[in-house]
């Protein structure tokens, strides 16, 4: 697994990849926490 992780690191060519992973999963966690809020407001409205 480390050498997984020295390969992907090494070299400038994979930091555009690791930036679209890293931006991907950025708007991925807010998407999820704007469902989870409108869930819970949903919720305490039918309670």
């Amino acid at each position: 697994m480390p050498s997984f992780f020295s390969e992907l690191f090494s070299g400038d060519e994979n930091l555009g990849a690791i930036g679209l992973v890293g931006l991907g999963f950025f708007l991925a966690v807010l998407l999820l926490k704007r469902l989870y809020a409108g869930g819970v407001r949903r919720w305490r409205r039918a309670v």
